[in-house]
């Protein structure tokens, strides 16, 4: 995942997006606003919000869960949403980043 990479999940597990309730769905939409908020203030950029609803649709884990995915339109542009020449960050990295970016939440 590249860096800023957030996974948001309901807290009811569904297969598809079709069987949240109008609730979760606005809850999941709340989240995700104030996610991309801090995310914007820490990259800068723009925002790719993704849901892969159905395997067809390349939903690897059988769960809702949207991808907020920072991303200048450069970035974009030219690599397109699969980067496949970007390097796997290691867990402590993704530690670190997830640390650096808790403290930014007002949970």
């Amino acid at each position: 995942m590249c860096s800023g990479h957030i996974l948001i999940a309901p807290k009811r597990v569904v297969r598809r997006y079709s069987q949240l309730t109008i609730e979760e769905v606005t809850d999941l939409a709340e989240s995700a606003k104030l996610t991309s908020e801090v995310l914007q203030d820490e990259y800068g950029g723009n925002m790719i919000w993704l849901i892969q609803d159905g395997e067809e649709a390349g939903q690897t884990v059988p769960h809702v869960h949207l991808h907020l995915i920072p991303k200048r339109f450069s970035e974009w542009f030219e690599h397109g949403i699969e980067d496949d020449d970007r390097v796997p960050r290691s867990m402590i990295e993704m530690k670190k980043e997830a640390e650096r970016l808790r403290i930014k939440f007002k949970v």
